[in-house]
This record gives structure tokens, sequence and C-alpha cells, in this order.
């Protein structure tokens, strides 16, 4: 059992040793690097632009209670995606540059969108500053359409294929949303259309790209 344990390890080190010869794993690496750069870029023109924007009406927000908990939603998207990392190294190292891929295609696409739709912050509006790190940080906080920690959260789900990871990361995606509505950390239109963006560029991806992104 031992042995079969380290094999396995041999093999995932090898397996990922052998990814920096490979040139989609650069591709891919390139592709995410992008999307972190424009996410910075994007939020830095709202916050430029649009810092003033107004807060829009929202349903949800007028049925559900308020819960001043916004470090909670950001916890729990960090956590997922922790938990789909760990299951990325330890199940799926072949598929890193697909995943990276992915990732990177919804952060340019949802870059895209936080400059196109500029709303107001609800989560400024209701929770005010609550950086951790730094006031500098509070710039990140203006991209609000759509929202990054449920697409995020939920394409970590639609990426595993593992069934226990897979029912934890399902319990992630609905309690992101969940907090993130009770803490008014995006508008519900911000929730239902990062699940609709992920899922479309999952899709995407499962058609045009896992044959190529995904090393054998």
């Amino acid at each position: 059992m031992i042995a079969k344990e380290a094999s396995k390890k041999e093999s995932r080190i090898k397996i990922i040793k052998d990814l920096f010869k490979n040139r989609f794993f650069y591709i891919s690496l390139i592709v995410f690097l992008i999307g972190f750069v424009a996410y910075l870029i994007s939020t830095m023109l709202v916050y430029q632009n649009f810092r003033n924007a107004p807060i829009l009406n929202d349903l949800l927000f007028d049925a559900l209670p308020f819960i001043p908990l916004p470090y909670l939603y950001n916890w729990l998207n960090s956590l997922s995606l922790i938990i789909f990392s760990f299951y990325v190294l330890m199940k799926k190292p072949k598929s890193i540059p697909y995943f990276l891929l992915l990732f990177g295609i919804f952060n340019i696409v949802r870059d895209f969108f936080i400059i196109l739709t500029p709303f107001g912050n609800p989560s400024i509006f209701y929770n005010g500053n609550y950086s951790m790190l730094s006031e500098r940080f509070e710039i990140l906080r203006f991209g609000v359409y759509p929202s990054g920690h449920t697409g995020t959260t939920f394409l970590a789900f639609l990426l595993t294929t593992d069934k226990k990871y897979k029912s934890i990361l399902l319990v992630f995606v609905f309690l992101v949303a969940i907090f993130l509505l009770l803490a008014r950390g995006h508008y519900s239109i911000d929730i239902f259309s990062a699940l609709i963006f992920a899922y479309a560029i999952y899709c995407f991806g499962e058609k045009y790209f896992k044959k190529h992104f995904v090393v054998k």
C-alpha cells in the first residue's frame, strides 16, 4: 500500500515536471495571467471613472435579511479554490493547462463585462470599507458583473469529476451564492449570470479546448 502511494506520488511529480515541456501549458498560463492583469485594470478603470455609480434595486435584497458578514463569502470562495487545487494536484495533474485556460477565459470575459456594465457595488454601500490588508485593495471591489466569487466556485465544481470533491464543491457554490446575497456582496443578477457564464465557458472548453490542453 505504501509502495503504491509512493509510486502515485512519483507519477504526479513527473507529470507536473513534464508540464514545463508542454507548449499548451505556457499558452494556458499566459491566458490565465492576462485574465488576472485584465481584472486589475478593469477594476481600476471602474474605480477611477464610476466610483459613485448608483446602487441598483434588487428584489432579493428586499426579500432577504441583511447579514453583515462580508468576509465569509471571500473565505468560502478561497477555500473552495484551495480544495479544487488540491483535487487537481492529487487527481488531475494532466489537466492543469486546461483548467488554467478556462479560469483565464472566465476572468477575461468577466473583465470585459466589468467595464461594460459598471454598476455601483452593493457591498460598499452596505458593508463600507472592510479590506483585510489595505485601503488600496478596496479598488478590487469595484468589479461587480458577473460575480467572480460565484463563477470561479461553480467552474471548479463543473471541472471536478470525483464524486466526493464534486459534492463538497456543490455545497460551496450554494454557500457562496447565499452569503453573497445575505451580505449584499453582489446583486442577484451578478450571481445568476456568473453561473451561466461559467457553464458556457465550460461547455465551450469541453468541446474545443480539452483535447488539446489535457496532457496525454
